[in-house]
């Protein structure tokens, strides 16, 4: 049986992508309480300070203050935050930041489709695949895919 997803934290600086995220999620109707936070600054001060942690992080590479790339290596140090299931999103896919992005233990990563389809049916897929890996999972924990599986496409 698969794990519900509950709440999904989305870390982006474009507001478009945000709104057009958020309306991927309602098209899908997803019972699930969803945030969003505008920097790799902010970002990390939220998962610092928070008790409850999302389910699913999806968050951009190229943020403010804080890159993806710098927010993923302080997750991924951090004991408490090193479960969290980050799925990365991009404008491109660029292999040497897919490369650092796997090995720092991210879960996912797509580039950001240019059609509002393909990014439902990617929203779709991801919380699909998630819930999946967290139901087979002992501790309720995402397990990182192999590479081959890693990036994800509509």
């Amino acid at each position: 049986m698969e794990k519900l997803i509950q709440h999904i934290l989305l870390a982006d600086d474009d507001l478009d992508d945000c709104e057009l995220f958020k309306c991927a999620l309602n098209e899908l109707d997803f019972k699930i309480q969803f945030s969003t936070v505008g920097n790799g600054e902010a970002l990390m001060q939220m998962l610092s300070g928070s008790q409850l942690l999302p389910d699913i992080l999806f968050m951009d590479i190229n943020m403010p203050r804080k890159t993806g790339i710098e927010c993923m290596a302080e997750i991924k140090s951090n004991p408490l935050l090193q479960h969290l299931c980050v799925v990365v999103l991009s404008t491109t896919i660029n292999q040497a930041n897919v490369n650092i992005l796997y090995a720092n233990g991210a879960h996912h990563y797509f580039c950001k489709p240019d059609n509002f389809l393909a990014l439902k049916s990617l929203v779709q897929k991801t919380i699909t695949l998630v819930s999946q890996n967290k139901s087979v999972s002992k501790d309720d924990i995402c397990n990182q895919p192999l590479k081959e599986n890693f990036v994800l496409t509509p």
